[in-house]
């Protein structure tokens, strides 16, 4: 794991191995696992897991990365029977709860869905992390009016939840409510100041320049997606009603016409093997 944290993934496998060579060392499969993912061999990840899983079948965290990696991959059905054998192993697991009804919703089985985040909702009420993976399924459903409470507990949850107040920013949104879905994004901007949640401010600026659009404020729009962009985000809602009747303006035609070009470079880096020096 510290060679993990040097960023020296080619000699943490090596140590991983060489630790679990004689006996089985948890640790050490997860040290192999994380080191083949950050060398882009989801594969060899894939197998290390699912050794390490066969040899203890209880070896929950396992299984839970196994289903990162099927998520990642985009393979919804096998990351959803794998959470099945983890929710066989741990009944009533939050996480594992609300992974299901994600993988579930991915899948367009939305009452499903549903049903299994208002199981984990049931379990633990008060988890702001659950109030929030259930009011997304509500959301998927376009049942808005479920998800708007869950949200506001959410939302005022401590510390903050950006994701509550993105979700919200978009519940307000679809409802027309321009001025409490501006006020949701901003203070989602300003909660999400971590660097791993630069996904989430990019979803709020793209979320505000939708609603500077209907409110015809171009120039406002176009630098919101700016934003976006600055921090990363390059899946812009370029196609959107609302910014599409101005897409033969020159502004607008050039910052969607770079994000495009970036997200499809971001694509092809996604198999990239990066060089241990």
């Amino acid at each position: 794991m510290a060679l993990l944290a040097q960023g020296k993934p080619g000699p943490a496998r090596e140590e991983a191995r060489a630790a679990s060579a004689l006996r089985f060392v948890p640790l050490a499969s997860l040290a192999d696992a994380f080191a083949a993912q950050q060398l882009h061999d989801l594969g060899a990840a894939r197998g290390v897991l699912h050794d390490a899983v066969e040899e203890r079948p209880g070896f929950l965290h396992a299984l839970g990365i196994m289903v990162e990696v099927r998520i990642e991959k985009g393979e919804d059905q096998e990351a959803l029977a794998i959470l099945n054998r983890y929710l066989a192993r741990a009944p009533g697991h939050p996480w594992a709860l609300g992974k299901k009804s994600r993988e579930l919703a991915r899948l367009k089985l939305f009452d499903e869905a549903i049903e299994v985040s208002e199981k984990a909702l049931a379990l633990s009420p008060d988890d702001p992390e659950v109030q929030i993976e259930a009011a997304s399924r509500y959301i998927d459903a376009g049942r808005d009016a479920r998800a708007e409470p869950l949200l506001q507990r959410a939302a005022h949850a401590v510390p903050p939840r950006p994701l509550a107040l993105l979700r919200l920013g978009y519940v307000y949104f679809r409802a027309h409510k321009l001025k409490e879905a501006r006020a949701a994004l901003e203070q989602c901007i300003a909660a999400a100041h971590r660097d791993d949640e630069a996904k989430t401010r990019g979803l709020a600026h793209s979320d505000l320049a939708r609603i500077d659009a209907r409110q015809n404020k171009y120039a406002e729009a176009v630098d919101e997606l700016k934003k976006a962009r600055a921090g990363g985000f390059n899946k812009l809602p370029c196609e959107e009603p609302e910014l599409a009747r101005w897409k033969e303006r020159p502004e607008l035609a050039r910052t969607c016409a770079e994000a495009a070009a970036a997200l499809s470079d971001e694509k092809a880096d996604e198999n990239a093997v990066p060089v241990d020096l």
